[in-house]
């Protein structure tokens, strides 16, 4: 909200005062949603209805298990979680009329340990169908690879369940735990490969209502998580941008998915995932330029002209060169930001993300790219779906044994756990007001012109 402020203060007086309007309309609205949210200083016995949103597997250190994630209504709804081991679980298909232990575990944090499950006719979900269409994708990846962990990373980098407790340990030690949530870069691949595809054979506008529908499957795949809300919103806001001829900034479209998720569930704001996902973008949006040109005297941009008088290998070194100044700079728009987020959740920054993240996301993208290319071609032909396993197995197997096997030599971490919520908003404040200072802000006759 901080942030809003500064923004609405450098457009203007009047949008600041529209700005604080709508502020005190967004706060009254989390109140009068949330205000009776029970404080439990002991588990207490409760019923109630719990509508499942999603079904993710879980593994302990003692034992594997599902996580029930829903709405548990008393008759105020709160958000719930419910831990059930593996074997015969209750289909996530509808609401049930729960009775069991409620507990609390942090702000607007709770679970519920059921004793009785009782389904609710006239009630529906698709958690369970999400579920099972998860469960037979990653079967087919531990059916058709040999490596499980291969087929673990692979299987999370499609379905944002994590479910090896490893694979989350190595990708968080060397700052790449964002690759195995869903994201803006995912949906990127996704639309990139079938507007490729698509393109060859299908009409302009066809093929972006095409996208359209593969992106709307596609989330209802997933689910509905803070980051993958996100991406979704963007991707289909911009897509129906193309679509009537208008392409709104990506200031924007960050800025309307923000508003829709907060409408949506006020209480997003508290999930460390919608917190990291749109610090993140925002970094990249407001410093990546920057950034970039602040590195041209070290890895200078050629005009066309100079490229075409390069001999070969120049040009091949050149953009090699193109590549590492894009991805230093991206690394540290992103990371920025997310330095005192980093400090404040989990006491520890990783140095070797600044070093993974210059190359390790491009990889990953293409061992995505090369999957969706195999599950393609599985459905067309099984031995050639196969071949193109084979191949994915084997180039993302060496990219597990990097992110597993990190150089000892750069092994090392920023640890604080000193940092209060206090100086980590005064940091992003700053930071922020600084990002915004620095944006070519249109003038009125333009602003007219755009929107």
């Amino acid at each position: 909200m901080t942030l809003l402020f500064i923004y609405l203060g450098l457009v203007g007086k009047a949008s600041l005062f529209r700005g604080f309007s709508f502020a005190l309309l967004g706060a009254g609205y989390a109140f009068f949603l949330y205000h009776q949210e029970p404080l439990l200083s002991e588990p207490i016995p409760i019923q109630g209805v719990f509508s499942i949103a999603s079904i993710q597997p879980h593994q302990s250190p003692f034992q594997k298990g599902l996580i029930y994630k829903g709405t548990l209504h008393l008759p105020q709804a709160i958000p719930c979680q419910i831990h059930l081991p593996l074997g015969h679980h209750p289909k996530g298909d509808c609401d049930y009329w729960v009775d069991g232990t409620l507990l609390q575990r942090g702000p607007y944090q709770y679970a519920f340990k059921p004793k009785q499950w009782r389904p609710l006719e006239g009630t529906w979900s698709l958690a369970e169908t999400r579920f099972v269409l998860k469960e037979k994708f990653r079967a087919l990846l531990r059916r058709s690879i040999s490596s499980p962990e291969t087929a673990a990373l692979l299987g999370s980098l499609v379905t944002a369940d994590v479910e090896d407790r490893m694979l989350r340990y190595q990708f968080g030690r060397v700052g790449l735990q964002h690759l195995l949530a869903i994201s803006g870069f995912h949906f990127a691949i996704l639309i990139a490969f079938a507007s490729f595809f698509l393109g060859l054979v299908l009409p302009e506008r066809i093929k972006l209502w095409t996208l359209l529908a593969a992106l709307s499957i596609y989330f209802l795949f997933v689910g509905s998580g803070p980051a993958v809300l996100r991406s979704f919103i963007t991707a289909l806001l911009y897509i129906i941008g193309r679509l009537i001829r208008r392409y709104p900034s990506a200031l924007n479209l960050l800025g309307c998915a923000i508003l829709f998720e907060t409408i949506w569930d006020p209480l997003v704001g508290a999930q460390i995932s919608f917190q990291l996902s749109f610090v993140s973008c925002a970094g990249l949006l407001f410093f990546l330029t920057r950034f970039e040109k602040c590195i041209y005297p070290l890895l200078p941009k050629r005009t066309a002209t100079e490229l075409s008088a390069m001999t070969l290998p120049s040009p091949y070194g050149y953009l090699l060169l193109s590549f590492l100044r894009k991805n230093i700079a991206l690394s540290l728009a992103v990371n920025l930001p997310l330095l005192p987020l980093l400090l404040y959740h989990f006491h520890t920054f990783p140095l070797l993300g600044l070093f993974y993240n210059l190359f390790f996301p491009f990889l990953i993208g293409l061992c995505l790219f090369s999957l969706l290319t195999a599950l393609i071609a599985y459905a067309i032909w099984t031995p050639l779906g196969l071949f193109f396993l084979k191949i994915t197995e084997i180039a993302t197997s060496h990219l597990l044994d990097l992110a597993a096997y990190p150089p000892s030599l750069l092994d090392h971490s920023l640890r604080y756990a000193a940092l209060t919520c206090p100086l980590s908003l005064l940091y992003l404040a700053t930071l922020f007001f600084i990002g915004i200072s620095l944006l070519e802000m249109p003038s009125f006759s333009t602003r007219k012109s755009i929107y």
